[in-house]
């Protein structure tokens, strides 16, 4: 008996169970399929039919909050926004989920090199995460990223000069150094003179680098510090018709201090001799220049004599049967300097421009 009564219990609960849940299906079902059928539907008062009418209304108004407040969570948390960051730090809300970090990041980029004049490098990384935001909080991707761009720290472009690897400047521009070093060149270009180059003695280099830009120094700095002179010790070869003051002037020194580099000087009251060693100094720039002045010059050849044996003539009677005539040369040289100062020359090229005429003698 006790089983009957609990198997007729489970198949009632199961009558129920189909009675409230089949009318509840129906109406998602029609409702699914539009307002107005939804509506003849419930009209007709076929939801209503059944033993359970009251449990199904229950159900369908459960049913229909249920809906409605997960229809009102999905609007409220639809991601519509995107928050941008610059490194860690939250900087702005953009509007359009369909702009990426990257076109946020180059168009920062764009507003800082135009005010700058200069190509740059960021140092932060910008990120967007997506998110639910209201509509005052979103801005369009152009404000972003002039909001990014002020956030960001970056290294500016610049052309650094190395001078034996050592660093002596950083300046705005390769175009800005090269011209302060055509400038310390220029120093020794003179009237009269054919320089047909200028070289530094040095290992100078023009890097591109990318700095802060308090990094930069200014030109006149620079080009003080590769100026500025210091005192070197040289040793000078005594030239024909070379005197004292002669020295003294081109040198900037002092007879005196002259006389004090070299003591055998005052000792020797006929001064000095040609090809005679002293002791000079001269101020050398950090950066010195070695320039290549291209001159041509006419030189003699002089006379060659021959002698020739005479049979006829007496022994011991010589004659003069060719008149000898000097020759000419073109002669081209290239004279170095280095500072200004002349330190050696070289021959480039020679050529005859008259022919030497050798004078010749017969004797017997």
């Amino acid at each position: 008996m006790p089983r009957r009564k609990k198997r007729k219990t489970r198949k009632r609960r199961k009558n129920i169970a189909a009675a409230l849940l089949v009318p509840v299906f129906k109406a998602l079902i029609i409702a699914l399929a539009g307002a107005d059928t939804f509506f003849n539907y419930v009209k007709s008062g076929r939801i209503l039919r059944g033993k359970y009418f009251i449990h199904t209304i229950i159900i369908c108004l459960i049913a229909a909050i249920g809906l409605g407040t997960f229809g009102i969570y999905r609007v409220l948390t639809k991601v519509n926004a995107g928050r941008v960051f610059v490194g860690e730090e939250a900087v702005s809300v953009i509007n359009n989920l369909d702009v990426t970090a990257e076109y946020i990041t180059s168009s920062a980029i764009s507003n800082i090199q135009s005010k700058q004049n200069a190509r740059i490098i960021v140092n932060e990384k910008i990120t967007i995460e997506p998110i639910h935001a209201k509509r005052k909080e979103m801005f369009p991707a152009d404000y972003v990223a002039s909001e990014v761009a002020k956030k960001l720290t970056f290294k500016i472009e610049a052309a650094e000069i190395t001078v034996d690897n050592q660093l002596v400047g950083t300046l705005k521009t390769r175009e800005s150094a090269n011209a302060l070093l055509d400038r310390i060149k220029q120093r020794y270009s003179n009237e009269g003179l054919n320089i047909i180059s200028y070289e530094f003695v040095e290992n100078v280099q023009i890097k591109d680098v990318f700095v802060d830009s308090d990094e930069i120094s200014d030109e006149l700095s620079i080009e003080t510090f590769l100026t500025e002179s210091k005192d070197e010790t040289i040793s000078y070869n005594v030239n024909n018709g070379d005197s004292i003051w002669e020295l003294t002037q081109e040198y900037g020194l002092t007879d005196s201090k002259i006389y004090e580099l070299n003591p055998e000087l005052a000792e020797n009251p006929s001064g000095l001799r040609a090809g005679q060693n002293i002791t000079l100094i001269r101020k050398v720039p950090f950066l010195q220049v070695k320039t290549t002045d291209r001159q041509a010059r006419e030189e003699i050849i002089p006379v060659q004599n021959e002698t020739r044996h005479n049979a006829a003539l007496s022994a011991g009677y010589s004659q003069i049967t060719q008149q000898g005539i000097a020759g000419k040369k073109l002669v081209t040289i290239d004279i170095i300097r280095i500072n200004g100062y002349e330190v050696r020359q070289e021959v480039v090229s020679e050529e005859i421009i008259q022919e030497m005429l050798p004078q010749i003698t017969e004797s017997g």
